[in-house]
């Protein structure tokens, strides 16, 4: 993100007005929780150093000028990944799918943008996609209309049983390291409970740390899920940990450099 772009004043904003006193109680939140990854989405470090009664997401609903701050930092942070499209062969999607079964499910996918990009490239492919987020968010997409009347935009919460059943993909882009390991989990299995072994694929579009080496950019990243969210960034083996414990199974990391940007292809474990 270049100094003298406008998104940069923003994010130094944002970083000053949430961030400088989170940081600064991290010591002693650390030190009081024992030195162990933080579990509660409510109890965060955030939380500490405001005093808000709530998680990241209701903190910014209640101060929407920080909110404002913090989608337009989001913003800038994701046009720097690579693209979904450009790690993962996406054509295999279409080429081994059953027609009378929806295509692809864009979880927690916001106004569309990620899903615009494939319906784009199979354009003829519109009514077996689908964009799923919470009722404000699905509202505002229809009033965006980003997406064509084909699409079908759906209410719908990550925590509870997936809707769309044995699509071919349930996609979701920097979901799963907002959330500690026993939401994550909880996450992973409602998305289970729809897809059809054998043929459905879960693809997570995340970052993947390295098992042995750091990079500054993640371990940054990793800092702030777990000061904002009690979330983190997950290595491979944590991942795949993860993964497993839901009844998942790995197929691969398709990665782009930078490395650490990936799309983890999981399938329903066969045993």
């Amino acid at each position: 993100m270049e100094l003298s772009k406008p998104d940069f004043h923003t994010l130094t904003n944002f970083y000053y007005v949430t961030g400088h006193r989170a940081y600064g109680t991290l010591p002693d939140h650390l030190a009081e929780k024992g030195y162990k990854d933080p579990s509660d989405p409510a109890d965060t470090i955030l939380r500490k150093s405001t005093g808000h009664t709530g998680d990241l997401w209701s903190f910014l609903s209640g101060n929407p000028k920080i909110g404002e701050m913090f989608n337009i930092v989001q913003k800038a942070s994701t046009n720097k990944e690579p693209p979904w499209m450009d790690m993962y062969p996406h054509r295999n999607l279409v080429d081994g799918s059953d027609s009378s079964l929806p295509l692809l499910v864009d979880i927690g996918g916001g106004i569309g943008h990620d899903l615009l990009r494939f319906y784009k490239a199979y354009p003829n492919e519109g009514s077996r996609l689908y964009l799923e987020d919470l009722q404000s968010v699905i509202s505002d997409a229809k009033d965006k209309a980003l997406l064509p009347n084909t699409v079908k935009q759906v209410e719908y919460s990550f925590f509870e049983p997936q809707p769309v059943k044995h699509a071919r993909a349930y996609y979701m882009h920097h979901i799963i390291h907002d959330w500690p390991d026993h939401s994550a989990l909880k996450i992973l299995e409602m998305q289970k409970g729809a897809m059809k072994p054998g043929y459905s694929r879960l693809l997570i579009h995340d970052q993947v740390l390295d098992d042995e080496k750091s990079q500054m950019n993640t371990t940054a990243f990793d800092i702030a899920m777990m000061v904002y969210l009690s979330g983190k960034e997950r290595t491979e083996k944590q991942w795949m940990a993860l993964l497993d414990s839901a009844g998942l199974r790995v197929i691969k990391f398709w990665k782009k450099p930078p490395d650490y940007f990936s799309v983890i292809e999981v399938e329903i474990s066969a045993s």
